[in-house]
This record gives C-alpha cells, sequence and structure tokens, in this order.
C-alpha cells in the first residue's frame, strides 16, 4: 500500500488517500460481523471503515 501511493505521488498520479489496515478475525466472529453488514446492505469492508471511523472518533473524545 506504501509504495503504490510513494510511486503514484512521484508520478504525480491520483491514488486512494485511504490507509490498509490489517485486522484479524476468528472465523466465528468474520461469520457474525459479514451476516451484520449483509442485514445492514452494506460491504464487509463499509462495516470495518465505519467501525474504525467510530473507534478514532471515541478516541479523539478521550484525549479532550
Amino acid at each position: 500500500d506504501f509504495f503504490e501511493k510513494m510511486t503514484a505521488i512521484h508520478a504525480g498520479e491520483d491514488y486512494d488517500t485511504r490507509v490498509q489496515v490489517p485486522i484479524n478475525f476468528t472465523d466465528e466472529e468474520l461469520l457474525r460481523y459479514m451476516t451484520l453488514a449483509h442485514e445492514r446492505d452494506i460491504t464487509f469492508n463499509q462495516l470495518v471503515e465505519e467501525a474504525l471511523r467510530n473507534a478514532i472518533e471515541e478516541a479523539k473524545k478521550e484525549t479532550v
């Protein structure tokens, strides 16, 4: 991810500004979260992105 962004910046090309974050789930957790995403009619990636954004916002509130 970093090298793709670095190469695009160097070449003056557009690139995705989002950051990839590796996460690990048990099979049971993964099934639960994929089911939740399905019930909400969003992709699994959208669910994880939303959860991470919420966690970041909560952490910001705690540091203020």
